[in-house]
C-alpha cells in the first residue's frame, strides 16, 4: 500500500494539477519504491503501478487558504457538483483508504480547522482508524487490488476506483452505538456513491454484527471536507466514488472492544463491501470509453 506525503505543490505544477493530474511527492522513509508503508516498524513493499490518468472534468484548484465554515459560505457551496463520468479506467483496480485524523499535525493551512477526533480509555481515534485501514488494505491487496492509505489530508485531486474514509464515533450519550455509512451531498457521481454506500453498509453489518446508526448521520459526514474539490485542494477529484464510514463508537464498551481487539473483523466487512462495489458494472468509464 502507498502512504502519501502532503507537501504543497510548487506553482510551476499548478497547470498540471488543473488538468486533473495528481500531485506526487517522494516517500519520506523506507526505500525509493513508489509503494511504501510509512508506519513505524514496517518495511517498504514492492512498487505499484502509478494511477491511470483519465480525462475527467475538474474544478479549478482552490488557492489553499483557509475558507470560512460552510455555514458562512454562500448557497453555491452546498449545490451538487456538476455530473461527471465515474472514474473507472480499465486495468488494475485502485482503492484509497483514509485513516481519519491520522497525522493531523501535518495538515496544510486550508485544513487547519480539522478536529483531533475521539480519545477514550487510552485509545486515540486516529490509531483505531489507521489499524482498520491497514487490515483492510492487506485484505484488498491479497485480492490483487492496489491500495493507497493516506492521512487526514488527502493527496491533491486524488483519484481511485473507490475511496473510503475510515472514522470511529464518540458520544457519551447513554446507549449510543453502531456504525453508519454516508456519501457527500454534493457528489458528482451520486449513483455510484449510493451503490458504494449500499454494498459497504451491507457487508460491514454482516461481518461485525453491529447495529446501524443511520439516525445520527449529519453534516459532518454528508459535507465531508475530503470529498469537496470545490473548496479544498486536498480532496478527491470529481468522478471518484467515495463514502465515509463511522465504524462504531469508541465511547461504547461493546463497539470499542470490537474495533480495538478484533480490527480484522471490522476490516473484513470494509474489504468485502469494497470488493462487492468494484465488481459492479458502473456504465461508461471516465473519458467516454465503453
Amino acid at each position: 500500500m502507498r502512504h502519501f506525503c502532503t507537501s504543497p505543490i510548487p506553482k510551476a505544477l499548478l497547470g498540471l494539477v488543473l488538468l486533473g493530474l495528481m500531485g506526487s511527492c517522494a516517500p519520506t522513509s523506507g526505500s525509493s519504491a513508489s509503494k511504501v508503508h510509512l508506519v513505524p516498524g514496517t518495511e517498504a513493499q514492492a512498487a505499484a503501478p502509478p494511477p491511470a490518468q483519465v480525462e475527467t472534468p475538474s474544478f479549478p484548484l482552490p488557492d489553499g487558504t483557509p475558507l470560512p465554515r460552510l455555514d458562512d459560505l454562500g448557497p453555491e457551496f452546498r449545490a451538487p457538483l456538476p455530473p461527471s463520468p465515474v472514474w473507472n479506467p480499465p486495468g488494475a483496480k485502485r482503492v484509497g483508504l483514509q485513516a481519519g485524523h491520522w497525522r493531523l499535525e501535518e495538515t496544510p493551512p486550508e485544513l487547519a480547522r480539522l478536529a483531533e477526533g475521539t480519545s477514550v480509555e487510552g485509545w486515540d481515534e486516529w490509531e483505531v482508524n489507521l489499524r482498520l485501514a491497514q487490515h483492510t488494505a492487506a485484505l484488498l491487496e491479497a485480492a490483487g487490488i492496489v491500495v493507497d492509505v493516506f492521512p487526514a489530508a488527502p493527496p491533491v485531486r486524488y483519484r481511485a476506483h473507490a475511496v473510503v474514509a475510515i472514522h470511529a464515533d464518540g458520544n457519551f450519550a447513554e446507549g449510543l452505538r453502531g456504525y453508519k455509512v454516508a456519501r457527500s451531498a454534493i457528489s458528482s457521481v451520486p449513483r455510484a456513491d449510493d451503490l458504494l454506500v449500499e454494498r459497504l453498509t451491507e457487508a460491514y453489518g454482516a461481518a461485525t454484527g453491529l447495529p446501524r446508526d443511520d439516525a445520527t448521520i449529519g453534516e459532518s459526514m454528508t459535507a465531508y471536507y475530503a470529498f469537496d474539490p470545490r473548496r479544498f485542494q486536498h480532496a478527491i477529484d470529481v468522478g471518484v466514488p467515495a463514502v465515509i464510514l463511522e465504524a462504531g463508537y469508541l465511547t461504547s464498551d461493546e463497539d470499542r472492544a470490537l474495533l480495538t481487539s478484533q480490527p480484522e473483523v471490522a476490516a473484513r466487512g470494509i474489504a468485502d463491501g469494497i470488493r462487492a462495489f468494484l465488481s459492479l458494472d458502473l456504465g461508461p468509464r471516465a473519458g467516454g470509453q465503453p
